[in-house]
């Protein structure tokens, strides 16, 4: 097998407004801007891009697949992320850490997850 990197894409109603939104939240930058399809670069979190290509139809179920964003400070990420545009779901407790549940402006399920230190 010769993988060469992972993209994340997500279907949007408009890719110009959720790409702005997703290139604050991660601060990847556009490469690649079209009328239906938007990119954004950056490889700092594992993933090579953020893809965002126009559809007719807004979401309508819950995601199969969501991004986990992992974070140091769980309190001061959301209060960024809300002020960008994120509504909050669910906050509460996971193995391993806290964690809280968003949805980005088009609905899309997304977490915030601040991983608790290993004991010594």
């Amino acid at each position: 097998m010769s993988l060469d990197g992972i993209q994340l894409v997500f279907d949007s109603v408009d890719p110009l407004q959720l790409s702005h939104f997703w290139s604050e939240v991660t601060g990847y930058r556009r490469a690649v801007h079209q009328d239906d399809y938007i990119s954004l670069d950056g490889g700092g979190l594992g993933v090579a891009q953020f893809v965002f290509v126009e559809v007719p139809e807004w979401k309508t179920a819950v995601n199969r697949v969501r991004p986990d964003l992992v974070v140091a400070d769980l309190e001061s990420e959301l209060a960024r992320v809300v002020g960008l545009g994120a509504t909050v779901s669910e906050v509460g407790e996971l193995a391993g850490g806290r964690i809280a549940i968003l949805r980005d402006p088009e609905g899309n399920e997304f977490t915030l997850h601040e991983q608790r230190a290993a004991a010594a």
